[in-house]
């Protein structure tokens, strides 16, 4: 959630003053994140059933990473398109944290554990534009 709460306040001015991204395609910019996850947070439940949460949790992060990397790389507009389509798609793991927690958690503990994981959420989207905010005054728009 920081790495998320980092990147939307910034992504219109990046998206527009980097490559020229009207207020349609940066609004689809934001849109096309938020459907590969709707797509994507079914498919991990599932392999997270399959395989195991923990895997799925490893690659869901790392997926998130190699999206970032891509992001502040990008040289065009379908590169942006395309680190947040597989952001979207391998960053849909709120689900498979919250089964986690249901595995693990005695029953008499779940709601405090689930609520915490709501509380993180709410922490990581109040951090996570500080944060952004400050890489990009340190290193400009690519940075963060």
């Amino acid at each position: 959630m920081v790495g998320a709460g980092m990147i939307l306040p910034i992504l219109p001015i990046y998206a527009q003053s980097e490559f020229g991204l009207s207020p349609l395609g940066i609004s689809l910019l934001v849109a096309a994140f938020y459907a590969a996850q709707f797509i994507g947070g079914p498919v991990l439940g599932r392999w997270s059933d399959r395989i195991g949460r923990v895997p799925v949790l490893i690659v869901s992060q790392i997926g998130t990473a190699i999206a970032f990397l891509v992001f502040g790389l990008a040289t065009s507009a379908w590169m942006l398109f395309a680190a947040r389509v597989f952001d979207g798609v391998t960053g849909g793991n709120i689900v498979v944290a919250q089964a986690y927690i249901t595995d693990v958690m005695p029953r008499e503990k779940r709601a405090q554990a689930l609520g915490l994981i709501a509380a993180m959420f709410g922490l990581g989207f109040m951090v996570g534009p500080a944060v952004g905010g400050i890489l990009v005054v340190a290193g400009g728009p690519r940075v963060p």
